[in-house]
């Protein structure tokens, strides 16, 4: 079933943030009323011009302008322009898969996040990064995924944009993403403590 991934990764979110984080925490309402509007929101859509979007979709990218009103302009407008870069490569392998399927040689979830995630790292390398590179993606994959409803509706062809196949998607890449950056954190720390070690010896060796 399209949108399960998604479903329960909400309501794994609302759980965390209700019953797991401090009451003293800023994002402990946040992230349990976010997460219950999006759960609410899954079933519904909107007519756009056009075509029809996803009102959880919708939900999302307005989130995530909310997250990065406080950014600098310059902030802002890098963060812009790698959305449309993130979001160009999805809509291109999106069009790609389906005019050439013959591409497709591993399941198309895992080939449009390894895809993302390696443009995302290219983009936002630093691990300090890491809220501006998964906003990146968040914002991208909507507009990726909006451009390419907006081919689609100029050849004439169904299709609706941010449905719950693209949730799951959005799902797998958000995850993926937070994982890679925790194993980035870890090789970091090791890193470090190996350099930290090496000067200890480099100490008592002299």
């Amino acid at each position: 079933m399209n949108g399960l991934i998604f479903l329960w990764l909400m309501w794994a979110g609302w759980i965390v943030s209700t019953f797991l984080l401090s009451k003293k925490n800023s994002w402990r309402f946040r992230g349990s009323a976010a997460s219950l509007i999006l759960i609410i929101s899954f079933p519904y859509g909107i007519g756009l011009p056009g075509q029809h979007a996803g009102l959880t979709v919708v939900l999302i990218f307005l989130f995530s302008m909310l997250m990065i009103r406080n950014y600098s302009l310059t902030e802002k407008l890098f963060l812009f322009i790698s959305s449309f870069i993130i979001g160009l490569s999805y809509s291109s392998f999106k069009l790609l898969s389906f005019y050439d399927p013959i591409i497709m040689i591993f399941d198309e979830k895992v080939m449009v996040t390894a895809i993302l995630l390696v443009i995302s790292y290219l983009l936002y390398s630093d691990a300090e990064q890491v809220k501006k590179r998964l906003l990146a993606l968040v914002i991208g994959l909507i507009i990726g995924e909006f451009l390419t409803g907006v081919v689609f509706l100029q050849h004439k062809l169904p299709y609706a944009a941010g449905g719950h196949f693209f949730l799951d998607l959005f799902s797998i890449i958000a995850v993926s993403g937070a994982v890679v950056h925790l194993l980035q954190l870890l090789t970091n720390t090791q890193s470090s403590f190996i350099k930290t070690a090496l000067k200890k010896g480099e100490v008592k060796n002299l």
